[in-house]
């Protein structure tokens, strides 16, 4: 039996369109099901819903998202908007204080501390799912 390995997808959410938090991940997911036997990701967004969020629960749902987030050995972020992104600092700060394998990509609004902290750093996600599955598969 094969070890499956979980990939968290983070990136920014609160102030981006439901196009621009979803799309990247989806595309990732779908890759990752369809063509790998190893690679499981983990997707934030499917649980929690920012178009009705509650600020009560803001703190339960970063921490839980930060509790997946330790559970995975390879953290995808999406550094487009990472400039205004605190959610997205939280979460790269501690994937970068458990040592886990940070792939990067994006070009737009990045805060620059992330970009050269990433242990690979692509310019889409297509570079992304590649590499994932090259590496990974």
């Amino acid at each position: 039996m094969t070890k499956e390995i979980e990939v968290y997808l983070a990136g920014s959410c609160k102030n981006v369109s439901i196009e621009e938090r979803n799309l990247w991940r989806t595309f990732i997911v779908e890759c990752l099901e369809n063509r790998s036997q190893h690679l499981i990701a983990f997707n934030p967004n499917i649980h929690f819903s920012y178009e009705k969020n509650n600020p009560n629960n803001e703190k339960l749902v970063m921490d839980f998202f930060l509790h997946r987030l330790s559970k995975c050995e390879i953290v995808v972020i999406n550094l487009n908007n990472s400039d205004k992104s605190v959610g997205t600092g939280i979460e790269f700060g501690k994937a970068l204080a458990e040592n886990k394998f940070i792939i990067g990509f994006g070009n737009t609004n990045v805060y620059e501390y992330m970009r050269d902290k990433c242990s690979v750093v692509f310019n889409d996600v297509d570079e992304v799912a590649v590499f994932l599955l090259e590496h990974w598969g």
